[in-house]
């Protein structure tokens, strides 16, 4: 079950943050989030192109790991300058089993009840290299986990406080279980660590892990 919240940068009409999910007749739910370099139209462009050839692929058959490198490999090679961010989250929603890969994508949290574990990795956005690794980190998820995916504008806003560790803290102690509630509280937290202001776009997506009655 998902959920999420989203702000724009001040002075823009328009995020340069988008997200997308992918559910195949398998049982296989792919949740992809791409921050666009800089705000504003050519940002949210720039997303959305990343976002509609990464589900091309994926429809295709290409498993993401393959669909990350031809994607940036595209990218690389293009006029357009476009470094977007990548975030790419592959649930079996059978198994439990949880692939995540980044490609310069800000640090996503596991919620297990009151224990939070961070997944981050040191990479670099598409299209800065037209070669580039793929490799994820998998973990098993159960009934009532949730997944939480955000754009630097969350963790930027939380960085004088202290960021992954706030964060961590918080989401330890929250008690919310619906994820359209969780992600809003997530913003608003993030708003409040910023003094109100939105210095960049920012997005926040929230899965639960439920158990279908």
């Amino acid at each position: 079950m998902p959920g999420y919240a989203r702000a724009t940068r001040e002075g823009e009409k328009i995020s340069g943050d988008n997200y997308s999910m992918i559910e195949s007749v398998e049982g296989q739910m792919t949740v992809l989030l791409s921050d666009g370099m800089g705000s504003g139209e050519k940002a949210c462009r720039d997303s959305e192109k990343v976002l509609d050839l990464m589900e091309k692929m994926i429809e295709a058959g290409y498993d993401t790991g393959t669909a990350i490198r031809l994607v940036n490999s595209a990218l690389s090679v293009s006029e357009e300058n476009n470094m977007s961010t990548l975030d790419v989250c592959s649930l079996d929603l059978y198994s439990g089993m949880c692939c995540f890969q980044k490609a310069g994508a800000a640090t996503t949290f596991l919620k297990s009840n009151t224990y939070v574990e961070q997944i981050s990795m040191n990479t670099l956005p598409l299209g800065v290299l037209q070669d580039m690794e793929t490799e994820g980190i998998t973990r098993e998820l159960i009934e009532n986990d949730y997944i939480i995916m955000m754009t630097d504008g969350i963790t930027d806003a939380l960085a004088m406080a202290g960021s992954e560790e706030l964060l961590s803290s918080y989401l330890a102690d929250l008690r919310e279980t619906n994820p359209g509630q969780m992600a809003q509280k997530i913003l608003q937290l993030a708003l409040m660590h910023s003094n109100g202001r939105i210095m960049d776009d920012m997005i926040v997506v929230v899965l639960g892990i439920f158990r279908v009655r």
